[in-house]
């Protein structure tokens, strides 16, 4: 199964259904939607978001957190759209730059214990019965 790795708190935005939308600056290549991708929450958290967001920094880190499907990829070419999508993306205003993507999913599930697992750059594959 197809996983992406994010910072926390992001991880656990996105599988908790409050963020729908994860933004990149590349467009995956070779991905076919809509399919089902693992959460993985990596080792380092974004500690001025985690303040942002009034989230714990016990987190779970190094670890699958959920799943959610991939519907779509957007492009963000202009910043009214951005700015429309804020509750969708939960990025800040000023964090816009023209051509950024943003993954779409829904029918995100937490998982009641985290996978211990290592993450890695883009998508990458999980043997979820190895884990």
């Amino acid at each position: 199964m197809k996983a992406l790795s994010l910072r926390q708190p992001w991880a656990t935005l996105i599988v908790s259904g409050r963020k729908s939308i994860e933004i990149r600056t590349w467009r995956p290549r070779k991905l076919k939607l809509p399919q089902w991708i693992l959460i993985h929450a990596s080792m380092k958290a974004d500690t001025d978001m985690l303040e942002a967001f009034g989230m714990l920094e016990n987190l779970p880190k190094g670890a699958l957190v959920g799943e959610a499907f991939m519907t779509d990829v957007v492009q963000y070419n202009t910043k009214n759209r951005w700015l429309e999508e804020m509750d969708k993306h939960l990025n800040m205003p000023e964090w816009y730059e023209k051509g950024l993507y943003g993954f779409v999913f829904a029918d995100q599930t937490e998982y009641a214990r985290p996978i211990p697992s290592k993450g890695r750059l883009n998508f990458f594959d999980v043997d979820m019965a190895a884990l």
